[in-house]
């Protein structure tokens, strides 16, 4: 799964990120599938799920279509999630408990009828999981002397390999930097991975964000042939089509179609674009400092910070708190053996306690909401008003004059007669009202309207001064209209400052809060809507509230400030050292004191967010020790994740022992002392990750002998297995990104109560990734034991569909961009004006070379740039295209 939402921001802010598909195949070196989600993805269109044989069907045929999207030429490798770290084990926990409990509310509607494949046995050491690794094993087997696998390196990592699916592909990857690699998994893990990777040529093909709805239409459209049905024989057999004579067509027809549910990411250009950011510094060191800052925002290990929101603009205001520390000046987040540089995170922790006191605030009550536009209103009335005419604008053109009457004569207000405007401005024209009284006319300027549903702006008018249509009108005399506006000022304040409102408007208990004399100033209510225009004479308001009982005045003019003779501002259930703590932390934002505002509010935060805890956490109620163990338990884990990513499992026993982050402020405090690095261990046999990560719904995938822990009330572990439990929606994000508060395993616990059966249960061996390569279509296929150290063949110059390198393509964008650091826009340098002359042609050319070799869209036989061919001797093909080329294509039934 990765961040949240940081696929969707990298795809806005890093240009050339997302290439074009529409043209397969692409060759590559490594192809490398992760493949549980390939698994998942064909359980949506697993319609007759009682018939196992034909989702492996649909698995082999999709595993077929990557295949002809993507060529390898070295490596084709298939990655099944193994036991994964611990640290995963806890997500992976909250998701099966999640998804158990909805299929049980879901069993009574069709589509839980319909579905009944229990999507829990998608976890390693299943039986399912053994019949996959086994099906495939057998698919490599029969089609790896297949043309277009001759030669080609097949490894079938199932799950009985340790290990997640992404990062036993890196361990290939970073054996192997020199080879092109493409990456299949729509987890943003990989961008991650690839990032920190020691190779220049790693992509990664996912599927296109609406792919499923689409998906999922398709499959209602077409249905499912009928059990026992002949299907075509090249998915009966498990591989390629058998038709040599149409087998090029289909597969070319099937991979366009295909790939256009599919796009390409360039993880060089997020790369280079995160160079560009920071051109001076070392562009290894900052790949690992913006993995570590990214896990402020959350991923499978370490729950997400409320101040580092990704769709609340959360990374770029890291990124621009980095770029305040001057990394290549004055030192990396990282250091070259992946520790956390403590000094340098403290300094970057304060920029983002100044969020994070604004978030805690809000949390309280005391939050200040969106900003509000600058008011570009006619202001108060003057004396030239009448007292009874009001234009109303924003109106729909197709309102009638008796629509817009009655929408101004709700509460009884009496309107003389309206009047239509000339001239209108897309699609609204702007009606003038006349009322029979200033009480009605005032009230109405104060109120929100609406017509034909549309909202509309209300605002005072000198009838004299407008243009109207049709009949000449009628002259009023004017009314005094200063003792119902006066009226309507006080109703208005006293009801804002009063017990009803004030408790529940965090705007102005923020304001009260900022004062231990509880003032606000006038100003701080011209961001109401009710009276905005009225407010941008605080003067004259002042001397309005100063008849009101219920309101005290201080000040003079724009200075003016007023208070409630009660203060309304304390909520049911505040005490009294509560308020005083929320006035301090007030008053530390207003000093520019952040991480003192937070420290005020902490107390709040961790009672409120305690949840379930490790059995090494300390007692509930010690807050002080929950806060550093938190801290120093999450600061740990920016480490792990940072090596995770780089290296690979440096500990398979860690995991951040809460089900929420600690506050930043927190994480300030923790910096003055070194970090401990847990201890390495073994990863878990599968059946203890399944007593770890099953519901008790899904009791039956276990092994029959151990299925009673899960199941007995009586089971000396039946409480880290509820049926019931909370979850909790963290006020109103979305659905999936609610947290659920179950108990954490106990390791110790779970292997003592499978050892009390003794020799009767045993766990499943370790099982290596199997690889099986042919010669040629002629040759027997060999199989063995695949060992990530061994040596592959050498990278084979490979080329996108237009017969670009892809070497040469990514020269011509790093060459590109080089030019455009050396020049600005606009007009060239020397003779010539702008790009396209003199010595700007060759940047011209470089540019479309980038926008087309590197989405492949360059045309055969067109030259490549002259910038993009400057030293890249080297990287010309041993070989003519021709020779070898191994131009085959994988024939789709």
């Amino acid at each position: 799964m990765g961040v949240p939402g940081f696929y969707r921001w990298a795809v806005r802010k890093v240009p050339n990120l997302r290439l074009n598909t529409s043209n397969p195949p692409y060759e590559f070196d490594n192809l490398y599938l992760d493949f549980n989600g390939v698994v998942h993805g064909c359980l949506d269109d697993w319609s007759v799920q009682e018939h196992e044989d034909f989702l492996f069907q649909l698995i082999e045929a999709q595993l077929v279509l990557l295949i002809s999207i993507v060529r390898p030429r070295v490596l084709l490798f298939v990655a099944i999630d193994g036991v994964a770290p611990r640290a995963k084990m806890n997500q992976q926990r909250s998701r099966r408990f999640r998804a158990a409990r909805d299929k049980e509310d879901a069993a009574d509607t069709l589509d839980g009828a319909l579905n009944t494949f229990d999507r829990n046995a998608i976890t390693p050491g299943t039986p399912f999981m053994v019949r996959l690794g086994e099906r495939l094993r057998n698919w490599a087997k029969v089609n790896a002397s297949r043309p277009e696998l001759c030669g080609v390196t097949v490894v079938i990592s199932c799950d009985r390999e340790p290990g997640e699916g992404e990062h036993k592909i890196m361990d290939v990857i970073r054996r192997h930097p020199e080879h092109t690699h493409c990456l299949m998994s729509n987890d943003a893990d990989l961008v991650f991975l690839g990032l920190v990777s020691s190779s220049e040529h790693v992509y990664l093909l996912r599927t296109k964000p609406n792919y499923e709805k689409r998906a999922r239409a398709d499959s209602e459209a077409v249905p499912d042939p009928p059990v026992g049905a002949v299907v075509d024989e090249g998915v009966e057999n498990g591989g390629f089509a058998v038709n040599e004579a149409t087998a090029a067509a289909e597969a070319a027809a099937a991979a366009v179609a295909g790939a256009e549910d599919y796009e390409m990411l360039s993880i060089v250009a997020l790369r280079r674009w995160l160079a560009g950011q920071f051109p001076d510094c070392d562009e290894r060191r900052l790949a690992h400092d913006f993995v570590a800052m990214c896990c402020l925002a959350g991923n499978d290990f370490l729950p997400h910070m409320a101040a580092v929101d990704i769709y609340g603009g959360g990374l770029d205001k890291l990124i621009t708190a980095y770029r305040s520390l001057k990394p290549a000046e004055d030192g990396y987040l990282t250091s070259e053996d992946l520790s956390l540089v403590l000094p340098r995170w403290r300094l970057l922790l304060e920029h983002v306690a100044k969020e994070e006191a604004e978030v805690l605030l809000d949390t309280v009550g005391l939050g200040l909401g969106p900003r509000q536009a600058a008011y570009h209103g006619p202001g108060p009335p003057t004396d030239e008003w009448d007292g009874l005419s009001v234009v109303v604008a924003g109106v729909s053109i197709r309102a009638s004059a008796s629509d817009v009457q009655a929408s101004m004569s709700k509460h009884d207000h009496g309107v003389r007669s309206v009047h239509r405007i000339h001239g209108q401005s897309r699609g609204h024209v702007s009606w003038l009202a006349r009322f029979e009284s200033p009480e009605a006319a005032v009230d109405t300027l104060v109120s929100a309207r609406r017509t034909w549903g549309q909202r509309v702006t209300l605002t005072w008018a000198e009838p004299e001064k407008l243009e109207l249509e049709g009949e000449k009108l009628e002259v009023l005399e004017a009314v005094d209209w200063r003792s119902a506006m006066g009226a309507a000022i006080r109703e208005s304040f006293e009801f804002w400052l009063g017990p009803v409102n004030l408790p529940k408007d965090a705007y102005l208990r923020r304001h009260v809060r900022s004062r231990k004399d509880r003032f606000v100033p006038i100003r701080v209510f011209t961001a109401f809507k009710r009276m905005r225009s009225w407010m941008q004479d605080c003067g004259e308001i002042a001397k309005f509230l100063r008849d009101s009982a219920l309101i005290e005045v201080e000040g003079e003019g724009a200075d003016a400030a007023v208070r409630g003779v009660q203060d309304n501002s304390v909520r049911d259930g505040e005490l009294p050292d509560q308020v005083a703590r929320q006035y301090d932390a007030v008053a530390c934002v207003l000093a520019g004191d952040y991480v003192k505002s937070v420290t005020m509010l902490r107390q709040e935060y961790y009672v409120r967010y305690a949840g379930p805890a490790g059995a090494d956490s300390p007692p509930a109620g010690d807050l002080a020790a929950t806060e550093r163990y938190r801290s120093r338990a999450f600061l740990s884990g920016i480490e792990w994740v940072l090596r995770y990513y780089v290296k690979g499992c440096s500990s398979w026993s860690w995991f951040y022992p809460a089900h929420y982050p600690p506050l930043c402020a927190s994480l300030v405090q923790e910096t003055f002392s070194p970090l401990e690095r847990p201890p390495l261990h073994a990863p878990w046999p599968p059946e203890l990750q399944l007593m770890a990560v099953l519901p008790p719904q899904s009791s039956r995938l276990l092994p029959e002998l151990i299925q009673p822990l899960l199941q007995d009330p009586a089971s000396v572990v039946s409480d880290f297995y509820p049926r019931e439990f909370e979850v909790d929606l963290k006020e109103g994000d979305k659905d999936w990104q609610a947290i659920v508060l179950l108990p954490f395993v106990e390791e110790a616990r779970i292997r003592k109560a499978l050892a009390d059966f003794g020799d009767a249960f045993v766990t499943s061996p370790v099982k290596a990734a199997c690889a099986f390569r042919a010669e040629d279509s002629t040759s027997s296929v060999s199989s063995w034991d695949f060992e990530y150290g061994g040596d592959l063949p050498p990278s084979r110059a490979c080329r996108d569909a237009s017969g670009v390198p892809v070497q040469m393509a990514e020269a011509a964008l790093a060459a590109s961009e080089r030019k455009h650091v050396e020049s600005s826009g606009g007009k060239g340098k020397g003779k010539g004006k702008g790009k396209r002359d003199g010595k700007g042609k060759g940047r011209w050319q470089a540019d479309r070379a980038v926008g087309s070799a590197d989405a492949g869209a360059v045309r055969p036989g067109q030259d490549l740039p002259n910038v993009a061919a400057e030293g890249l001797a080297d990287l010309q093909p041993a070989r003519g295209f021709g020779e070898d080329s191994r131009d085959c294509r994988c024939a789709i039934a």
